[in-house]
């Protein structure tokens, strides 16, 4: 019995070396032919990053600078540039740029020539990706190298939040766009909730599908604590909570009203609470009315092809006026 037994769980172990072997992921190319300002490159975790410097023009001296971290899955910042796109990081950029700031776009790792990949990163890896980034801008003369900040996009908000926490002294504000504050469990449980929702099934349903969720999430989560299987695998167990109570830095976070992926009535609620029970002071909160998680103008339930290629009203006005370093030259 015990050496039939033996033999079960070798073959599972096997089974599932073979399925991470199998299952390595693949370096993406996405919106490759597209440049986007100085294409630059560093080493991070002993790999090469790449990404794109756009600086103000007409600035004298060394410019403040922010590094736009992108959410999840395999993506560029570059496919904002395709005139068929909605150029929402563009558009960002295009913000911060008027304010006289240079704009780092961060690629994440696997995607368009930069080493490693995204799949086998947890949140702690890619903030360190940040932080090799902030090392980056401050050995450049043309950035000032106390006024780093990083602005970060749904996933990009959870690592923008992380990275600020972890390090302190080199990161001088955050944006969080659409940042979760709750579990990641709990995130894409209130997604898949709300898909299910607008796709027209009725409560008990929901209920019924959420509840089965839940429970393969925490065999997953299990699971997770022993061998990292599929990338979820690295990150289903994060937790942000007293992730804000160890931030210093000023912080902007805007929300979109009718966001599905990320409720501001959960998240917002978490992170101003998380904030102010800490004692920190220098912080805007935001909930543009009528948007959703890309800040364009929606209903909750809504069709992408249906939707104006614009932000929502207010959204950029909000980046526009919002002012970390209002205190200094």
């Amino acid at each position: 019995m015990k050496k039939r037994l033996i033999i079960v769980l070798a073959v599972v172990v096997l089974a599932v070396v073979a399925y991470v072997i199998l299952s390595a992921p693949k370096p993406a190319r996405i919106a490759a032919d597209i440049r986007v300002g100085e294409e630059v490159a560093f080493e991070s975790q002993g790999g090469t990053l790449a990404a794109s410097l756009l600086k103000p023009e007409g600035k004298a001296g060394p410019s403040p600078a922010v590094i736009m971290v992108v959410g999840s899955g395999s993506y560029s910042y570059r496919s904002s540039w395709r005139p068929d796109r909605f150029p929402f990081w563009k558009g960002i950029g295009e913000a911060f740029l008027a304010k006289g700031y240079a704009v780092l776009f961060l690629e994440k790792k696997g995607v368009n020539g930069t080493g490693g990949h995204w799949a086998r990163q947890s949140f702690a890896d890619r903030a360190a990706d940040v932080r090799a980034a902030v090392d980056y801008l401050r050995s450049r003369p043309d950035i000032d190298a106390q006024r780093i900040g990083v602005c970060g996009h749904s996933q990009g908000g959870w690592i923008a939040q992380l990275a600020a926490a972890e390090y302190p002294d080199k990161i001088a504000f955050i944006v969080c766009l659409a940042g979760p504050n709750v579990t990641v469990r709990r995130q894409i449980l209130d997604d898949m909730e709300s898909e299910w929702r607008c796709g027209g099934l009725g409560e008990d349903k929901v209920r019924n599908k959420v509840k089965r969720a839940r429970f393969l999430f925490g065999v997953y989560g299990a699971v997770s604590n022993v061998v990292k299987v599929g990338y979820l695998g690295h990150i289903l167990n994060y937790d942000p909570q007293g992730v804000a109570s160890r931030i210093r830095c000023p912080i902007l976070a805007i929300y979109g009203e009718n966001d599905r992926l990320v409720p501001p009535a959960t998240n917002a609620l978490l992170l101003e609470d998380e904030l102010m029970q800490a004692g920190h002071k220098r912080h805007q909160i935001v909930i543009l009315p009528g948007a959703n998680h890309g800040f364009q103008s929606s209903a909750v339930c809504f069709k992408w092809e249906e939707l104006e290629q614009k932000f929502a009203p207010g959204f950029l006005e909000a980046l526009a006026a919002w002012e970390p370093f209002e205190n200094r030259e």
